[in-house]
């Protein structure tokens, strides 16, 4: 990469963690991955395939008895529950999966311009064929392709680019804890769950997500062998990138619009987000629940939806007191007349090593006149919070959401930075 990219390095596993945020240290990034612990998928991940080579053999001691239909019905029982149990566990990963890229977007949204994401890893698949009790017909069908579409139009809309690698022939050297058996897999005509083998695989085929991932946001999808050269592709697109921009002249809608971009000459292909949410701006102003605070609070990340900066000082009396600014063209104002309001909500908490704290809650309006809104825009929204931070915190979280437009950002404020000013 170019000197002084800006480059971080995150890890999915029920959450979403920096391993090293934002930074141009490529030096400090590598040698953070190099020391990083990959999970190992155990015991949640079924394997169907194997359990039909088990069920395969069940039936193979029952050969030519009378029972053995009565055991063929129980065998396959027993690979319809836990097919079933197989889907619930999909579709929590894929949900899950999606909205933690969703809060990655989030923590990059306040990032001018494209971003452009390498995600490695198994995926998800966005079809599932989740059960089946004949050898003729599937018994459920369920799709999230409408989630997996508008998590990605989300995320195009943010700037967010996603490259997808396809990690499933990727080797790792750690024992597997799943049954193990030495009996191939059944020939495809002969077994006796050969419906079950092909829903498994169709259940399990996350080709597709990845796909339509990369696809929207204007990426790539690569697999493992391809991505040596596949990774000059993506630093060729980072390269000869370029922002297009233009009017809309409808009413905005609300709907996702396709857009369609071509160049002349020939020999060349663009690479672009298939399209763009005509934001109507039209929120309906909503105070956050306690819910959505301790999200807030939890989320590893936070957001940059809305720019934060802050200045801190101890006062005399022991306390922090904080100049927080927040990015006003991010916020969303109302019209009051001749008036333009924001109405936000300003929360401090206390982040211990175990997690979040004390916090105390305000609210926040600010009110420009509608006629020197184009330069009171330009200038930060500014509020100062005091307060008495826990012997045992490590740092502060600032969150401000705002109640019109629904986004929040958040700025985390490590007590180490002031600690040798602060007073005995």
């Amino acid at each position: 990469m170019a000197p002084q990219t800006i480059t971080a390095d995150y890890m999915m596993t029920e959450k979403l963690y920096a391993l090293k945020n934002l930074t141009d240290d490529a030096a400090a990034l590598r040698a953070r991955i190099e020391k990083a612990k990959l999970p190992t998928a155990t015991g949640w991940e079924l394997d169907q395939r194997q359990s039909i080579v088990e069920a395969e053999m069940f039936l193979e001691m029952f050969e030519g008895r009378p029972e053995w239909q009565s055991m063929k019905d129980f065998a396959a029982f027993g690979l319809r529950a836990e097919a079933m149990a197989d889907a619930g566990i999909r579709r929590d990963r894929a949900l899950r999966s999606l909205s933690l890229v969703e809060a990655l977007g989030m923590h990059l949204a306040g990032i001018p311009g494209r971003k452009s994401v390498v995600w490695i890893g198994g995926g998800f698949s966005m079809v599932g064929v989740t059960a089946s009790q004949s050898q003729r017909t599937p018994e459920l069908l369920e799709t999230l392709e409408n989630d997996v579409r508008q998590a990605s139009r989300r995320l195009a809309q943010q700037g967010v680019v996603l490259y997808m690698v396809d990690a499933h022939r990727v080797q790792v050297t750690t024992s597997d804890m799943r049954a193990q058996s030495t009996k191939a897999t059944p020939m495809r005509g002969r077994g006796n769950f050969e419906l079950l083998m092909d829903t498994s695989a169709m259940s399990n085929d996350s080709k597709g997500a990845m796909q339509a991932m990369a696809s929207i946001t204007g990426g790539r999808y690569f697999y493992p062998e391809d991505f040596a050269a596949g990774i000059d592709k993506v630093l060729s697109d980072m390269q000869g990138s370029y922002t297009l921009g233009f009017h809309v002249t409808e009413k905005p809608d609300d709907k996702w619009h396709k857009l369609k971009v071509e160049v002349k000459r020939k020999g060349l292909s663009v690479r672009y987000r298939e399209g763009y949410l005509a934001d109507s701006r039209q929120v309906q102003p909503a105070r956050w629940t306690q819910e959505a605070w301790r999200a807030a609070l939890s989320n590893p990340l936070g957001s940059s939806a809305i720019p934060l900066t802050a200045a801190c000082r101890w006062t005399p009396a022991g306390d922090l007191a904080l100049a927080v600014q927040a990015d006003t063209d991010a916020l969303q104002f109302a019209r009051d007349d001749e008036k333009l309001t924001a109405s936000l909500e300003v929360l401090i908490a206390d982040r211990m090593p175990e997690g979040p704290g004390r916090n105390t809650r305000s609210d926040l309006t600010t009110t420009v006149p509608a006629a020197q809104f184009d330069t009171a825009r330009r200038q930060p929204t500014r509020f100062q919070v005091t307060w008495k931070p826990a012997t045992e915190a490590t740092s502060l979280r600032v969150i401000v959401h705002d109640v019109n437009g629904g986004q929040y950002g958040s700025l985390d404020v490590p007590l180490s930075k002031v600690l040798r000013d602060r007073p005995n």
